[in-house]
């Protein structure tokens, strides 16, 4: 009986997997599309450079608004980079997110706003240990929820503050004499500028 249990489990398992991913892609081809479509309609196009303040590392992030909508669509790029220099083997864990992203202003008519935020991100995790010379890249697809404050300050430019977690994933990789387990948390601030209006 528990080994026909077991056996059952792994399928739920396996099915909810299934499922997820058909979600994820499903989405990203969604907003994709979208993202896609209102490029050549957009009224505000915004470019943001942006660094983690849990890690300091570099943030890009490309956005498309139609009107005074509360819809903001956009593509982020972003690294992080962490060195663990705590008693026993160095480590070191470079993280990668790559994937559009929608935000919606609580005020979208207002030059500053808070706004809730979901994205699916391709997500890569590099877990290295220096010292034995061994490293295991992991990727995965997740989606991200989060939220944050936006401001504009004068015609041209505008800065960004948020906070965002994956759902439902997380990475772990190891070495012979090291491991790692992210649930991806990270924050960044943003700062840029008006392409058009």
């Amino acid at each position: 009986m528990s080994m026909i249990n077991l056996i059952s489990d792994k399928c739920k398992i396996k099915s909810i997997t299934v499922i997820y991913k058909v979600f994820i892609r499903s989405l990203i081809i969604y907003l994709l599309l979208g993202s896609c479509s209102i490029v050549y309609s957009a009224d505000e196009t915004r470019l943001g450079f942006g660094t983690g303040f849990l890690y300091g590392k570099p943030d890009l992030f490309i956005s498309f608004r139609p009107g005074m909508e509360h819809w903001v669509y956009g593509f982020r790029i972003g690294y992080n980079e962490q060195i663990n220099d705590s008693p026993g083997f160095k480590t070191k864990e470079e993280e990668t997110f790559i994937g559009p992203m929608v935000y919606y202003l609580l005020q979208p008519e207002s030059p500053d706003s808070f706004y809730g935020s979901v994205g699916v991100l391709g997500w890569t995790l590099k877990h290295i240990a220096p010292e034995v010379q061994e490293y295991e890249q992991v990727s995965t697809t997740a989606l991200f929820l989060g939220g944050g404050f936006t401001r504009r300050f004068g015609d041209n430019y505008f800065f960004d503050i948020g906070l965002s977690f994956s759902i439902g994933k997380e990475i772990y990789a190891e070495t012979s004499v090291t491991s790692i387990e992210t649930t991806g948390l990270e924050g960044r601030i943003m700062i840029g500028f008006f392409i058009n209006e």
